[in-house]
């Protein structure tokens, strides 16, 4: 029986909708790739998509509220090790702009 099972996830495997599928989520990946790299590139900052005319663009990527969590997460970390270096002044913008 459990050999049967196996037997029949493996052959279910090759079907070209399993394809499509691996395919979607690589396209996903590489779309949330693109979005990350756009918020960090405006410091997660909607206003600065907004005043710079791409938060139109950024939100066509649908990033649930929970990546966008971690990726603000991810920016303060790297901000906060960036604050004992020398000319560290977009650190200083960076959390006058997130006081939340």
């Amino acid at each position: 029986m459990i050999g049967e099972t196996m037997s029949s996830e493996n052959q279910s495997a090759g079907r070209p909708g399993d394809q499509r599928t691996v395919t979607a989520l690589t396209a996903r990946g590489t779309e949330l790739q693109d979005a990350k790299r756009m918020f960090f590139a405006f410091d997660g900052s909607r206003s600065f998509m907004d005043r710079d005319g791409a938060r139109q663009e950024y939100e066509q990527f649908s990033v649930p509220r929970e990546v966008e969590a971690e990726w603000l997460a991810e920016l303060t970390d790297s901000y906060l090790q960036s604050l004992g270096s020398p000319g560290n002044w977009r650190a200083v913008h960076f959390f006058r702009n997130h006081h939340d």
